[in-house]
């Protein structure tokens, strides 16, 4: 009896094989890349670890084995490099020492990163009218699953900045709401399963200025008062044209926020329309009104 305890306490720990690494995983470290990670701990055997036996394949039962490694005792996690992009890997790994080596602890199936699609170019917006834009792209990737278009306030995309995903193959988009006279900067990008592209390049444009309306023409003690409504709040001027049946010229440039203009009458009837002006594209004309044909206006 005494000669068995001796030879059990004789035993050492190199002659035992090692417990298997515990919580082990595999995750997607890029488009070319799978990270794995795992614990180890000596357990109840007390066995010498001397390192960890990897292997990567591509199938569930690691028939077609593409790599090895040898992993140190002190580490416990490890980057597959050089990989295919968007394939799925198995990754497994084990303890072993002299004696042997332990079970093997596997990673479910791990799928590396799709590459971000190509960037969109010849980012171009076209305002189509005082609310109203119309932006268009490039579309240079093939494996994108949509586009994210952007307008904001400010080149920097700080201020104002509205976001909207549109689908793929998409090229244009139709932008509404947008403020009369207000400056606004747009971009676009491609949305990948993984990654985004870069963002395109960036155009911006001024919105129209808002028309002024309902443009009269009132007879008053010796002259006629023309008056309309001014819609914009970004003009720096209107300019108020007449045609006596030569045809449109200007009359008068007159300061923002101007609604009225007086003038006599002249030996033809002459019609009046207005217009908004500034650094926004100017506004169309408003509709037009006549002052008849007279001697110097009504009595």
């Amino acid at each position: 009896m005494n000669a068995v305890f001796a030879a059990l306490a004789a035993h050492s720990g190199s002659d035992l094989i090692p417990a298997a690494p515990t919580n082990f995983q595999a995750v997607s470290g890029g488009t070319d890349q799978i990270d794995q990670s795992w614990d180890w701990d000596v357990g109840s055997k007390s066995a010498v670890l001397n390192g960890f036996p990897a292997q990567i394949a591509t199938d569930a039962a690691f028939s077609n084995i593409i790599g090895t490694a040898f992993i140190p005792v002190t580490t416990r996690a490890h980057s597959w490099t050089g990989l295919a992009s968007n394939t799925t890997y198995y990754t497994r790994i084990r303890a072993s020492n002299g004696t042997g080596a332990s079970d093997w602890a596997t990673a479910s199936g791990t799928t590396s990163s799709v590459p971000a699609p190509a960037a969109p170019s010849a980012n171009e917006v076209i305002v189509s009218g005082v609310t109203t834009a119309t932006q268009s792209w490039t579309d240079n990737a093939s494996t994108e699953i949509g586009f994210t278009v952007q307008r904001a306030t400010n080149s920097s995309f700080s201020a104002g900045l509205v976001s909207v995903d549109v689908a793929a193959d998409t090229t244009s988009h139709a932008w509404t709401g947008l403020t009369e006279g207000t400056r606004y900067w747009y971009r676009v990008r491609a949305n990948g399963t993984d990654a985004n592209s870069a963002w395109s390049n960036v155009d911006a444009a001024s919105q129209q200025l808002a028309a002024p309306t309902d443009m009269t023409a009132t007879a008053m003690a010796g002259f006629y008062r023309l008056s309309w409504t001014d819609n914009s709040a970004h003009e720096s001027n209107y300019e108020l044209w007449s045609d006596s049946g030569g045809g449109f010229s200007l009359t008068a440039t007159l300061s923002a926020n101007t609604t009225t203009y007086d003038t006599s009458q002249g030996p033809a009837d002459q019609i009046f329309k207005a217009r908004a002006t500034g650094t926004a594209p100017d506004s169309v004309f408003s509709n037009t009104a006549t002052v008849p044909a007279g001697s110097g206006g009504p009595a």
